[in-house]
């Protein structure tokens, strides 16, 4: 947990050369994380990570592409919305990204 500037987020490893962090991808907005993360596996490794943000009257979920040099970064973020569930959405987003998304290469998907 990284906290500065009245700001707290949640980074895993390094980050990413030319990724989205947390602040940039929540466009340095100020939130809260939540304390549940929620690791996506492939082959009994981790290659994503999803953690909830509180922000001021609404939510997102983060979903980080964690890399095998250990670097991370924001791959995209899912609105949490009334009438959707939005972390079916999130795993639905972290599994088709995959480890086919690279960090400071690829946009930061956002739905």
């Amino acid at each position: 947990m990284f906290s500065a500037d009245a700001r707290e987020y949640v980074r895993f490893g390094r980050p990413a050369e030319g990724g989205k962090t947390v602040p940039d991808a929540l466009e340095g907005a100020f939130a809260d994380p939540n304390d549940v993360i929620e690791w996506r596996l492939r082959d009994g490794k981790p290659f994503a990570a999803i953690h909830r943000y509180f922000l001021d009257n609404r939510q997102v979920l983060t979903i980080h592409r964690l890399q095998a040099d250990k670097t991370s970064c924001v791959a995209a973020i899912v609105n949490v919305r009334r009438g959707r569930d939005a972390n079916e959405q999130a795993i639905r987003t972290a599994d088709g990204l995959g480890a086919g998304f690279e960090c400071g290469r690829d946009s930061l998907v956002v739905d």
